[in-house]
């Protein structure tokens, strides 16, 4: 009978296979949590996306509304940012105040003068503190209104309530007032409104940003 020839792998063989495929494993497995990873910060900045772009929305829809922007608050505010002056809000770069018609429950407009078909004007200001957008309302005292004014939500009451949170993770915030020519005017003197709002959060060791810029512009009413 002849002896049949068998071989097998031999130690050292098994060794390089073993190791050959141990380095590909580790290479398929990195490009695949590569991918993972990127697809999940990808989704996390989409998210920032739509977040800012829902908050510049609201923001727009409130000046669409409103006759113009003050240069100063019109009603005093005992949470203004200079403690001493309840007039110390000012619409600038980084802070926006929005003269609104006043309404009352019906949503009726109230009038300062009838005859001359003046509004009366609630204050919205938008304003950014540790890393928030809010909106706070400074009502007009005229009666009927069913503005209320707002409050920080560390003194916020049952008559002052907290202010309204816009957007988290703000990194930046800014306003610029353009008037019909498309020049850069006074807050008082503008036709629209241009604001640019940047979100970041610190996520998977890296920081996720998102940009997004909305242009609006006033009813302009008296």
């Amino acid at each position: 009978m002849s002896r049949r020839n068998e071989q097998g792998f031999t130690l050292p063989e098994l060794l390089i296979v073993m190791i050959v495929t141990a380095i590909l494993s580790g290479v398929i497995l990195g490009f695949f949590v590569n991918q993972i990873r990127a697809i999940v910060i990808a989704s996390a900045k989409q998210d920032l996306l739509e977040q800012a772009q829902i908050g510049l929305d609201y923001t727009a829809q409130d000046v669409r509304v409103s006759a113009n922007a003050d240069d100063s608050n019109r009603w005093p505010d005992a949470n203004a940012p200079n403690p001493t002056d309840q007039y110390s809000w000012q619409s600038n770069a980084s802070s926006l105040i929005l003269a609104t018609g006043a309404q009352d429950q019906n949503h009726n407009v109230l009038f300062d003068d009838p005859s001359k078909y003046i509004t009366a004007k609630d204050n919205h200001i938008y304003f950014i503190s540790n890393g928030t957008l809010y909106r706070r309302i400074l009502a007009s005292t005229i009666t009927g209104n069913a503005a209320v004014t707002t409050c920080p939500e560390a003194v916020a009451t049952s008559t002052c309530p907290a202010d309204k949170t816009i957007l988290q993770n703000v990194a930046s915030f800014s306003v610029q007032y353009i008037d019909g020519s498309g020049n850069q005017v006074v807050p008082s003197s503008a036709r629209s409104i241009l604001l640019n709002v940047t979100l970041s959060k610190h996520e998977y060791n890296q920081d996720i940003t998102a940009t997004y810029a909305e242009q609006m512009v006033f009813r302009n009413d008296s």
